[in-house]
């Protein structure tokens, strides 16, 4: 039988250390995962009138349950016909969306972090279905939110860190 004993009085006066560096690394991750997923969800969703873009709403501690209204910012065009991100209205209701990240403490990075979508018609469009099977420009495999959690899977894993370690696994 192996035992490790630690110097607990070496590790009580470098236990503030420790938390701060551990915090620290907490913080540049919780930014790097924020930053993926808000571009992937945003490179992902196309944007007809707006409201799905601008519905993307970061929140800390607690889901944010409410509804965004899109800005009417000129005609919406012929949006099947565009590749995802030339939309004319895709900026003025992604800057709703954008304004949310505003609403983390990156300080405080152990609190619960939601990104959420309350769009009346998200879930047709996350499963490729909106505005119907046939049209959608989301691939239906993959989605809008499945997608955006690979991305950061893809990018973060095995990134060296002093003390976390992105790792995938099987729920």
């Amino acid at each position: 039988m192996l035992a490790i004993k630690f110097n607990s009085g070496v590790l009580r006066a470098k236990k503030k250390e420790v938390n701060r560096l551990i915090t620290l690394e907490m913080t540049k991750l919780l930014k790097e995962i924020v930053r993926v997923m808000h571009e992937t969800v945003h490179e992902r969703t196309p944007v007809w009138e707006g409201t799905a873009v601008a519905n993307f709403q970061w929140s800390q501690s607690q889901p944010f349950y409410g509804k965004i209204d899109a800005v009417e910012s000129g005609p919406t065009g012929k949006t099947s016909k565009m590749p995802v991100g030339a939309e004319p209205r895709r900026s003025a209701n992604q800057a709703l969306s954008d304004a949310s990240i505003d609403n983390i403490d990156f300080s405080k990075p152990f609190r619960k972090l939601f990104l959420t979508n309350n769009a009346e018609h998200f879930e047709l469009l996350e499963a490729g279905a909106a505005p119907t099977p046939e049209s959608s420009r989301v691939n239906s495999a993959t989605g809008i939110m499945r997608a955006a959690d690979a991305e950061v899977l893809r990018r973060l894993e095995g990134r060296p860190g002093n003390f976390i370690r992105i790792v995938r696994t099987e729920y």
